[in-house]
Order: structure tokens, then sequence, then C-alpha cells
């Protein structure tokens, strides 16, 4: 039979064993990831799916890197983190494909196999009729005489295509709305315009209706 000072100690052990189980502290929430997380929801808001190469979310992973892998946050910030890689993958695929566009509208052809209505040097394109500023369109949504830097505030909704070739002005930049619902919600009259740049605003807005292939000995 087990002396009562034997038992005594077990009972003891077992109190220890217990009281330290007790103390250990539960997950607590990241202050980092709070951070960072309220960053990149300023920096989404304002731009969209432009958002993932804004340089801010350089310093949005580099906080989401500083959170406790034992914290609350833990599984948040793994996948803030991917989201944030996924976007910027997705990203630099558009710019390859824009950068490709460019280099097809570089590159001689008589005609383009796609079907897309890009200029080339033999056949350039000509704008007609061009809208005036009050078409109608200036309310909801960028105008005659908006900046170009400026169309990013515009939700990001407007992006870059080749560039156009205008009588007299030679090729302009180009801008059109996103198709995404969102934007076409936003921003209805333009669902099919055309926004030309010249010495960084918009200088044209004109229906895509209204571009037409012409040789280059048409009169322009």
């Amino acid at each position: 039979m087990p002396s009562p000072l034997s038992s005594s100690r077990r009972l003891l052990a077992l109190l220890l064993l217990l009281g330290a189980g007790g103390c250990r502290k539960a997950p607590a929430a990241s202050e980092d990831y709070a951070q960072a997380h309220a960053r990149f929801s300023a920096v989404y808001a304002r731009r969209l799916d432009d958002a993932f190469v804004d340089p801010e979310m350089d310093r949005v992973l580099a906080q989401l890197k500083e959170v406790p892998g034992d914290s609350l946050d833990a599984a948040s910030a793994v996948a803030l983190r991917k989201r944030i890689e996924d976007g910027r993958a997705a990203a630099g695929r558009r710019a390859a494909q824009q950068e490709k566009d460019r280099a097809a509208l570089r590159a001689p052809a008589a005609s383009d196999p796609r079907g897309f209505d890009i200029p080339r040097a033999q056949a350039p394109l000509k704008i007609e009729p061009v809208l005036p500023e009050d078409a109608g369109v200036a309310a909801a949504g960028p105008s005659v005489g908006t900046l170009e830097r400026d169309l990013a505030n515009y939700r990001g909704c407007f992006t870059s295509g080749p560039p156009v070739t205008v009588a007299g002005k030679g090729a302009l930049p180009r801008y059109e709305l996103v198709d995404r619902l969102g934007c076409r919600q936003e921003y209805p009259a333009f669902a099919d315009r055309l926004l030309l740049i010249e010495q960084g605003k918009v200088a044209i807005i004109s229906s895509k209706s209204a571009v037409r292939r012409v040789s280059a000995d048409a009169g322009m």
C-alpha cells in the first residue's frame, strides 16, 4: 500500500502539470496583419486590379511576412500574400499581352489575321466624326481635357490599348472601357467609345464604329 507521503507527491506533481497546461497563452491577433490588411484595402479601393502593381503593395507584403506563425491571423496573412502574388502575376500577363499588341502594330503586315482593328503603316486608321466635348459622356466619366494620369481615378475602368493613327495627328495613345460588369454599369456611355490621348490629356472621344481603315493615299 502506498505511503501517504508518496501519494501526496503524486498529487502535487499532477497539480503542477495541470497548472502548466492552464498557463499557456492563447494565440493573439497580429497588429502587423491588421495594419497590412488596412493598407491593402485602401489601395485596392482606389485602384482595383491595378492595386497589385502599386509600390505600396511592397510594404503590405513586407508587413505580412512579420505576422507570427502562431498568431490568430497567420492563415489570413498567408491567404492575403497569395492574393497579392496572384494579382501581380495576372498584371504581368496583361502587360505582356499589351506589349505583344504593340509589337504587332510595329511589324509590317498586309492585314491582321486576328481581325483586330490595329493600324498599319500602309493602312492607317481614320477617325470621323470626332465627338464634341459636350457629347453627353463627360457627366459620367472622363471628358475631353481629362489628364491621362487621371484616368486611373475612374475605378481602374479604363485601360490602354494599341495606338491609333489619326489623320493629321499621327499615332495617338488609346484607352477604352475595361470589359468588366462593374465598369459597364458605372460608365455605360463608354462601352463603345475610344479615348485618344494627345499631349498628356484626352483629345478625342470617338465611337468605335467611327473607326475605319483607309489606304495611305486616301486623302488623309
